[in-house]
């Protein structure tokens, strides 16, 4: 049997190894500005969900037509939508809906957000993505041998509900945090493996150039929370410890799985006290991670594991608190199992 490598570290993207700068445009209102606020905290506000277009900029600002509906161009390109928070229970298939079903919503409020974007001082990466209202209905049983397709089928091309469709457009680019690199250069130094797991548009061979000591196979973009977790857990079999540095509830269950939780609040913003109860460790500055895994490495035994039934504990009130979130291991609800299996082979 081959023996387990030593120590892994995961570290979520936004808040932890770089600044997120935002331009977001507020659909109702026809307001630009830059924001603070992430796509998870304006889905939560909404009660809907927040999408990712996996596209790169020079795909989303080609000569196109600005008062083109997004939604068509998105279908007439075939730009997958990734749907990376619910702060609800809803299928993917029903964000996916909205998204196609919205004509408010032109091409150009794209280009505008990405278009102040580019004047401010970040680096080459930028990613788009979209805040949807979805309202939730009940839908019949269905067989899922007949009538998954065309369940799904239908959903696309649904009208849109009273309340529903694209409150936010939001282009955003990153700065790395003084001392990140020196510090993934210093863990590659003492052979610690270094993982990146956001929930942003970060593609491996796009954003390794800037993340010196991160191998592009181990930069992974668009993960869910679910995501996050599996990943966590699947290190946990190849390492003897696994570290997880998060800042967000997004980043909930991966901390669980971990042997050791890094709560990083480097950027303000409002947090569940179920992430602080969940924490072994809180930084304000991503460098303080460092001593963190000195210590684990100087160790036999390192942190000790949290108690598997207050983590059972915390992680229940944490439910109860975001009911939407995606649990850890779960698939989530049927019609999500599309593009599961790719996620699987990703991580």
């Amino acid at each position: 049997m081959e023996r387990r490598k030593r120590l892994a570290v995961v570290f979520d993207g936004a808040g932890v190894i770089y600044e997120p700068v935002r331009i977001v445009k507020d659909i109702e209102r026809g307001e630009v500005r830059q924001s603070k606020l992430s796509g998870i905290h304006l889905a939560d506000r909404v009660g809907g969900a927040f999408v990712m277009l996996r596209a790169e900029i020079r795909e989303l600002m080609r000569g196109e037509e600005c008062l083109e509906p997004l939604s068509d161009f998105l279908k007439k390109k075939r730009i997958p939508i990734v749907v990376v928070y619910k702060s609800r229970h809803f299928s993917d298939e029903e964000v996916e809906r909205v998204v196609l079903s919205d004509k408010r919503v032109k091409l150009g409020d794209v280009h505008e957000t990405i278009s102040i974007l580019l004047n401010c001082d970040i680096l080459p990466v930028i990613g788009t993505g979209l805040v949807v209202s979805v309202v939730s209905h009940p839908s019949p049983t269905l067989s899922l041998s007949s009538s998954a397709s065309s369940s799904s089928s239908a959903a696309s091309t649904m009208a849109l509900r009273e309340g529903e469709g694209i409150k936010y457009v939001i282009s955003g680019g990153l700065n790395l945090f003084q001392g990140a690199i020196r510090l993934l250069e210093e863990l590659r130094r003492r052979d610690v493996a270094v993982f990146i797991a956001s929930g942003d548009r970060i593609e491996g061979e796009e954003v390794a150039p800037f993340f010196r000591g991160v191998p592009p196979e181990n930069i992974f973009g668009m993960l869910k929370p679910g995501d996050k977790c599996r990943l966590v857990k699947r290190l946990r079999q190849r390492y003897e410890k696994v570290i997880m540095v998060g800042d967000d509830k997004n980043d909930y269950y991966a901390m669980c799985a971990a042997d050791i939780a890094v709560l990083s609040l480097q950027i303000e913003a409002e947090r569940p006290k179920e992430l602080f109860d969940v924490a072994d460790f809180v930084v304000r500055d991503v460098q303080e991670v460092e001593g963190i895994v000195n210590n684990a490495l100087s160790s036999s035994d390192g942190v000790p594991k949290k108690d598997s039934g207050r983590k059972g504990e915390r992680r229940g009130g944490f439910v109860a608190l975001r009911d939407g979130i995606e649990k850890c291991g779960s698939g989530g609800e049927g019609d999500d199992r599309r593009g599961e299996r790719e996620r699987e082979e990703q991580l």
